[in-house]
């Protein structure tokens, strides 16, 4: 799930159900544009393990690198972008310039 307002946007464990890096990459693309200046982009996803893989036996599973997506996020335009591992999962947060 992706949720947007102006000062703010966040995505739970869903960029993996997208199907290319490009389709992600168009999601980052609109959340820039309809953030405020100074508006913050947070969310989570997953990491690979094999349950992760069982689980997405029949659906889409496109995991994002989480080392690559700082990088990634700066390309759209972001400022401030970071992740942080965590148990399975990471976290990241960016910033749109104000």
């Amino acid at each position: 799930m992706t949720v947007l307002h102006g000062d703010g946007a966040v995505s739970f464990t869903m960029l993996h159900h997208m199907a290319s890096a490009s389709l992600q990459d168009q999601l980052f693309r609109e959340v820039f544009r309809v953030l405020t200046p100074g508006g913050i982009y947070a969310g989570t996803d997953s990491l690979w393990s094999r349950r992760m893989v069982w689980f997405h036996l029949r659906d889409t599973m496109r995991l994002v690198d989480p080392a690559g997506l700082p990088a990634r996020l700066h390309a759209m335009g972001f400022e401030d972008a970071r992740d942080d591992l965590g148990d399975g999962r990471f976290k990241f947060s960016a910033r749109r310039p104000r």
